[in-house]
């Protein structure tokens, strides 16, 4: 288990989920042997992902990126945290 940020960002022009998630999938292709027999010995791996957001939002993930998480054998989890009007909850996206 890892973070895929250092901590919680909002997300920008520099930084965005999208971004994130390929530099992470980049560092996981080196781990492609360990996932693959992960697999193999009937093992689950995924890739979860926390976000909170402050509105409404788009996730949009490329063909690119849906083949790599394939060819990985990767599930992935989308946890979404909306913003409470009331101030409840975390105020950070990432």
């Amino acid at each position: 288990m890892a973070r895929l940020m250092p901590e919680p960002e909002l997300s920008s022009d520099r930084s965005s989920v999208e971004s994130v998630l390929l530099q992470t999938l980049a560092q996981l292709r080196r781990s492609h042997a360990f996932l693959e027999q992960l697999g193999t010995d009937g093992g689950v791996a995924e890739l979860h992902v926390s976000l909170f957001a402050r509105a409404n939002f788009r996730l949009d993930l490329s063909v690119e990126t849906l083949v790599t998480l394939g060819r990985l054998g990767l599930a992935v989890a989308l946890e979404i945290h909306p913003h409470s009007p009331h101030g409840v909850g975390p105020a950070l996206a990432s």
